[in-house]
């Protein structure tokens, strides 16, 4: 039988890209669902709450830690169903499974190839790119909720621009999911991928700590456009709705570049918030809402955060 890991006072910050965070009291590793019933009876023992953290590149924790338990799904599986049907675990990463499908010529994800994170994480925020989103080829996904095991099929999801259904519930571990996928042809595949994962390369400052966009790009009905947003910013997100460039609206309230102690907005891309080497969860909250506060009186949008925000409720 296989048994959970189960590590004590973890320190956050060596498990998030941003690099800060307390301690938690547990850190969990499930490398088989057939532990996940001893996570649940140990999380009843210790009444408490618990987060499911995947590799921590979209999740910043407070400094005073987290008062519960840290769940880790380290399962790593992926399953061919047929040669366009593909089963993957949550705790596969996100690059991995986009790999093996362009290695095997489908197509569909190739402009995801980059964006950190697991498939868990990326079904959970809708991660996207360039236009694809992890919804676009998504069957279903199979996950636990309040111990009862589910499986919701795409329209079951309530997926929109960063959003599911997900991350409204409470108490969710997204266990796997089916894709799928249309035929390609690798080498045309591969080379967009590596095209755009260069432009990555280059645009975003990759050698800081970051958590990649930390706001969404705002979504707003068409007939509401402030005039002093340039239309070249703008693109059509459906036939009401128009999706906005939040680092335009960074950029253009002067805070591109701008540091607030050891956080500050990146001088190479103003959608990501950078750690220069001893960052506080408190100087993100503060530079966080100085950046809402500007572009809302300057635009009258408000800028909604992408990341996960953990504070210590304590």
């Amino acid at each position: 039988m296989s048994v959970m890991k189960i590590l004590k006072d973890i320190d956050l910050s060596k498990f998030t890209s941003f690099s800060i965070g307390g301690k938690a009291k547990y850190l969990i590793y499930i490398e088989k669902e057939e532990e996940i019933n001893q996570f649940f009876n140990f999380v009843k023992e210790k009444k408490m709450e618990y987060f499911v953290l995947g590799n921590g590149t979209n999740t910043i924790f407070d400094d005073k830690g987290y008062n519960g338990i840290i769940v880790r799904l380290v399962t790593n599986y992926i399953n061919f169903l047929d040669p366009y049907t593909i089963e993957v675990s949550a705790g596969v990463d996100l690059s991995k499974f986009i790999l093996t499908c362009l290695e095997n010529n489908l197509k569909g994800y190739e402009k995801m190839l980059g964006i950190p994170g697991t498939v868990g994480g990326a079904i959970r925020g809708n991660a996207g790119s360039k236009g694809q989103e992890i919804k676009d080829n998504l069957i279903s996904v199979k996950f636990y909720h309040n111990r009862e095991l589910k499986t919701y099929y795409n329209e079951d999801c309530e997926f929109f621009y960063r959003e599911s259904i997900f991350k409204n519930l409470k108490n969710v571990i997204i266990l796997s999911a089916k894709f799928q996928l249309e035929p390609g042809d690798k080498n045309i595949l591969l080379k967009e991928a590596k095209r755009i994962v260069d432009e990555r390369n280059r645009k975003f400052p990759l050698h800081l700590p970051n958590v990649g966009c930390f706001f969404k790009n705002p979504i707003i009905q068409k007939d509401i456009l402030p005039k002093n947003i340039s239309k070249k910013v703008v693109q059509n997100y459906d036939d009401e709705k128009l999706k906005i460039s939040a680092a335009w609206l960074i950029e253009n309230v002067g805070l591109k570049g701008y540091k607030l102690n050891d956080v500050g907005v990146s001088n190479k891309h103003a959608l990501f918030l950078v750690n220069y080497g001893n960052a506080k969860f408190s100087d993100v909250i503060n530079l966080m809402n100085l950046i809402k506060d500007k572009v809302y009186k300057k635009f009258s949008i408000c800028l909604e955060p992408e990341v996960e925000l953990l504070y210590n409720k304590s």
